[in-house]
This record gives structure tokens, sequence and C-alpha cells, in this order.
């Protein structure tokens, strides 16, 4: 029993030393704290990442996005009106161009009538004068309207006046006005031989709106249309003076359309009447223009032209007037001037008068 004992403890020694020098020279341990440690919940470390040396790692391209061009709308051509004429305003000054012949209104005239179908002379386009834009141009009415143009004659008498209607616009009018001072004709202020409205003035408008002209026939004060005047008098002859109202600012086409109806109206219910269409007059130097009205010596002369082309159309005779009053320079002298430099002086109608005898329709 002892020997076992002791044998054991023997062993017990030597797996001491053997423990001992396991752990090295100089270390003791505990073995409650051994024992311990043994027991003891092991103890865990925060989870790291691992550290990685850069120069270790495998190179990787970094990820991009895939680049992708930005989306643009495809280019179009821009849209472009279609190319259209330019509009233009009604010019208020008359054009310079004549045409080489324009047919009359559609006729009214009853069969056998004395309506013409004559076409309008060919008269070349009337340039304005650089310098005076709005004064007096020059145009040869002789070689042009020989066929037409009244000339001069002997003097036809006091007779020959007396069986003359006179109708027009306010220069017309002031036949009568002036008549009773100076008695170019029978009755002075009274006389029945200026046809003419209340206010004293026919314009071509009037024949636009009403397609007539409304008269006071002087043979009993009613008032009654040009046509029934024209019906109930069957005049010898009439004198036309018309055109200064309206050759500024209307249009060839409605200019003659409208002068034209006045004679055709005239043909168609007294074709034995002849008819004299009578130039308009120019103005003075002094005039002052209006833009609204274009009434200027330009504008006249190129009117006078249209009035002798519709003598020459409808087969009556033309009484230069232009001629009959321009001074050396175009203008209506001063001496004739009635104040505005439009309207006519006493001394004015004296020369009128004297130049339609001395100028007969035979």
């Amino acid at each position: 029993m002892k020997k076992s004992l002791f044998t054991i403890f023997l062993l017990f020694l030597l797996l001491l030393a053997s423990c001992a020098g396991r752990e090295g020279p100089g270390k003791t341990t505990d073995p409650v704290s051994e024992t311990a440690e043994m027991t003891a919940a092991p103890e865990t470390k925060p989870e790291t990442e691992p550290v990685t040396d850069p120069a270790t790692e495998p190179a990787t391209d970094p990820v991009t996005e895939p680049v992708t061009d930005p989306v643009t709308e495809p280019e179009t051509e821009p849209e472009t009106e279609p190319e259209t004429e330019p509009v233009t305003e009604p010019v208020t000054e008359p054009p310079e161009d004549l045409p080489v012949e324009y047919a009359p209104a559609p006729s009214t005239a009853t069969p056998g009538s004395t309506v013409t179908t004559h076409p309008y002379a060919i008269v070349p386009p009337l340039a304005k004068n650089p310098d005076d834009p709005l004064g007096p141009i020059t145009v040869d009415m002789e070689k042009y309207f020989s066929d037409v143009i009244l000339h001069p004659t002997e003097n036809a008498g006091d007779d020959y006046l007396d069986n003359i209607i006179f109708l027009g616009d306010s220069r017309t009018y002031g036949v009568k006005v002036y008549n009773q001072w100076y008695n170019f004709l029978k009755n002075g202020l009274d006389t029945k031989q200026v046809w003419a409205p209340k206010n004293g003035t026919i314009t071509l408008f009037d024949v636009l709106e009403r397609r007539d002209c409304w008269i006071v026939y002087p043979e009993d004060g009613t008032e009654i249309s040009l046509t029934e005047c024209v019906r109930r008098k069957h005049p010898q002859t009439i004198f036309i003076n018309l055109g200064i109202n309206g050759v500024g600012y209307m249009s060839e086409t409605e200019f003659k359309r409208e002068y034209g109806e006045i004679i055709e109206m005239i043909l168609t219910e007294s074709p034995e009447t002849k008819i004299i269409l009578a130039g308009m007059m120019p103005v003075t130097a002094s005039f002052p223009y209006n833009p609204a009205l274009g009434v200027c010596n330009y504008s006249i002369a190129r009117g006078n032209v249209m009035v002798a082309q519709l003598a020459q159309v409808y087969g009556v005779k033309y009484l230069d007037l232009y001629e009959c009053y321009a001074d050396e320079t175009g203008y209506l002298p001063e001496k004739y001037n009635g104040g505005d430099g439009l309207h006519l002086s006493g001394d004015a109608y004296v020369k009128m008068m004297e130049y339609i005898v001395t100028h007969a329709y035979q």
C-alpha cells in the first residue's frame, strides 16, 4: 500500500516537472488561475476589415458608368413661309404711266347712239420734273389729240355762247357767280345756263355713289337727276369742266369710268347734243399742296390727258383750258387767282369766255 502511494507521488512530481519545462524557466503558474482561464468564456475581438496592402492588391479598373452621347433632337430645316408678293397700300399719288389703251365702262347706251369705240391715244409716261415734282409738265397735246382738240376759229359771238350749258365743279359754278357782274351770259345771277347741285359743285364721286348727279334744274328750281335734265332740255351744246375733285386720289380706272358715265348718259338721252370736255386749269405756284387731295399741276396735267382720251373714245371735243391759262412756267398767273390759288378771279372768267368763242365747236 505504502509502495503504491509512493509510486503515485513520484508520477505526480514527474508530471509537474514536465509542465514546468513547457512554460519556460522562471515561470510559475497558479493552478487556480489556470483553471479559471480554461473555464472563462472565450474573449471575442471586434471584427475588423482585413488590412490589405494596396501594393499587393490586384489592380482592378474602376467601375465606370458607360458613357452615352446626350440625346439630341434631329436637326430640321427651319420652316419658311412661302414667298408671297408684298402687299402694297393704295398709292395716293397718281402713277406716272398711262395704259396704251383703256376700254370704256360697259355701255348702257341705246342702239344707234353716237358712242364710239375709238382706242385711247398712246401717250408716253409723263415724267415728273425732278426739281419740281408737284409742278407742271409739258405734254404735247396737239401731237396726240389733234383729232379732238378745238383749234382756233373766228369769234363765234354771243349766239354761240348763249346756246351752251355749263356743267361741272365749283370752278365752273364760278361762271354763274361772276356773271352777275360781268354778264357773260343772259340774266346775270339768274342765268339758266349753269347746271349745278345745291352746293354748287359736281364731283366724280357723286356719280360713283349715286350712278348719277343731282341738279337744281334752273327752268323751275326743282332738284332732279342730270339724266332727267338732259331728257327735258336736249341742249345744243354742253360744256363739261370736271375732275379737280378726284384727279389727285382717284385711280385712272375710276376717273375714266365715272367721267365716261356722264358722257355716255348725255349721248344716250340726247344724241344730237354736242359735248365739249374742258381741260382742267392749272393752279398757282403759291397753292398749298395737300397730300390727301393730291391736287397739283402734275396731277392736273395727267388728268387732262385722261380727259382728252375720253374725248377720243366717245367722239366728242376737247378744249385745252390748261393751255389757255398757264404762263411760261406752267402755273396759273396770280392775276387769275381767285384767292386760294385754285379758284378763279373775274378776269379769269372773262378770258375763259373769250377762249370758248374763239375755239368754237362748229
